[in-house]
């Protein structure tokens, strides 16, 4: 990486500086890509811990180029919560479908008639098969981390999203006499 292109990252990274346009398109394509790299390799609480601080260096950005066009540091939070709530709801959607075959199969496996709707109302709100069904899951730790693992990809694409469509205007606003 040439020096003209780690200061411009930095200037984007580093908390209490100014970001230019490019710097900071620059410093969110670096972010998203150590991302995708973060979620090809780490899973459990070190996942958790690594997308906080991808949360953090996605907010520093954003600071640093409202610094630089003189604009109120309040508008850097739209993106960043809006992006951390899409990837919140896409990743439990996804989720969500990766669990209702597994959870349609173990209540067949009960004895429920899945083509009698009433039968799977009743089934599916009862709290006895939801809790056997739960303990199914806490009991096989690696078919409920591919459920998760489900979530990654989609939800981490879902952030990104918000967070480049975002960027388009923010990378847009030019200085501002305050």
């Amino acid at each position: 990486m040439s020096a003209h292109v780690f200061q411009a990252v930095s200037a984007a990274l580093i908390p209490g500086r100014r970001a230019t346009p490019d710097s900071y398109w620059l410093a969110l394509g670096v972010i998203a890509l150590i991302d995708g790299v973060r979620i090809s390799v780490l899973d459990g609480p070190g996942a958790l811990f690594s997308w906080l601080v991808i949360l953090f260096f996605v907010a520093s950005a954003h600071l640093n180029r409202l610094r630089d066009a003189a604009r109120p540091a309040l508008y850097a939070s739209a993106p960043v919560f809006g992006g951390a709530a899409v990837k919140f709801l896409v990743g439990l959607g996804v989720m969500s479908m990766a669990i209702f075959p597994l959870y349609r199969d173990f209540a067949q496996a009960r004895g429920i008639d899945m083509n009698d709707p009433q039968a799977v109302n009743t089934a599916f709100a009862d709290p006895a098969l939801q809790r056997a069904f739960q303990e199914m899951l806490l009991a096989d730790p690696q078919l409920a981390a591919s459920i998760t693992a489900a979530g990654d990809w989609p939800s981490t694409l879902a952030f990104w999203i918000v967070i480049f469509l975002g960027a388009r205007w923010f990378a847009r606003l030019g200085w501002r006499a305050a």
